[in-house]
């Protein structure tokens, strides 16, 4: 069973997502709007396509600012969860949610961007299968249409790794214990939730790419790098970045 089938349905949905539901993201949503140049569509409405979209935390915003948004996720709950906000907030008619697997979704056509937040790629086990993202989001995207990929940044992940940590607040926290595999590219980690009396186990398993194997992976799809970023807020990309932001075009 692949990790991620049920990783976010349940315990990560009532670790992060329950409580940011009506949290605006603004940083992320502005770096998204100006890098995807969704206000230079000459009047015609932006479409964006978002993919492992979550609970809508970027696609209601963009959506509230004039856009078409389309996501798709895998858990069920998430996608509940951003249909009912989305409707919550008058934005039921820009905004559509799709539970679906990415890897045999039918993209939308004739996107302006295409999005990958939050380091949900990587998951797929080996580089063919992670591409699949990339080729989903040149499939949707019209000429010059753009694609932005946020990922960790894996040069920080190993410079500064950290074999446990623990995140959250009292009552409702996980305790990560990871291990990198250097060979392989990957981080391994053991997340156990923690709510109340609830405990629960889950190992995960990432491929970490560099930003020289993610522009290349692009290229091979027809997606032309322009920038990477280190973080939302537009800082150059380098090894001490939180994030490694890759903003490409379709050729």
């Amino acid at each position: 069973m692949e990790w991620f089938r049920h990783f976010y349905q349940d315990d990560y949905f009532e670790y992060r997502f329950k409580e940011r539901l009506d949290e605006v993201p603004a940083e992320e949503v502005d770096f998204i709007f100006e890098h995807g140049r969704l206000g230079r569509t000459g009047g015609r409405r932006p479409r964006v396509f978002d993919i492992c979209c979550g609970v809508g935390r970027h696609a209601r915003p963009l959506a509230a600012r004039g856009c078409e948004a389309i996501g798709v996720d895998l858990a069920e709950r998430n996608i509940a969860a951003a249909a009912e906000r989305a409707w919550a907030e008058g934005l039921a008619d820009r905004c559509r949610f799709v539970h679906a697997d990415i890897r045999t979704f039918d993209p939308p056509a004739d996107c302006d961007l295409a999005i990958n937040i939050f380091t949900s790629f990587g998951y797929f086990g080996g580089d063919a299968a992670d591409a699949v993202i990339m080729a989903k989001a040149a499939q949707s995207l019209r000429p010059g249409g753009r694609f932005i990929l946020d990922v960790v940044n894996r040069e920080a992940v190993v410079r500064g790794f950290k074999p446990r940590q623990r995140r959250g607040r009292p009552g409702n926290y996980v305790i990560e214990e990871s291990r990198l595999d250097l060979a392989a590219g990957g981080l391994i980690a053991r997340w156990t939730f923690v709510r109340g009396r609830h405990r629960s186990e889950h190992t995960i398993t990432i491929r970490l790419y560099a930003l020289h194997e993610l522009v290349r992976m692009a290229a091979e799809r027809g997606l032309r790098f322009l920038e990477a970023c280190g973080d939302f807020d537009g800082s150059a990309y380098g090894p001490g970045s939180p994030r490694c932001i890759l903003v490409a075009e379709k050729t």
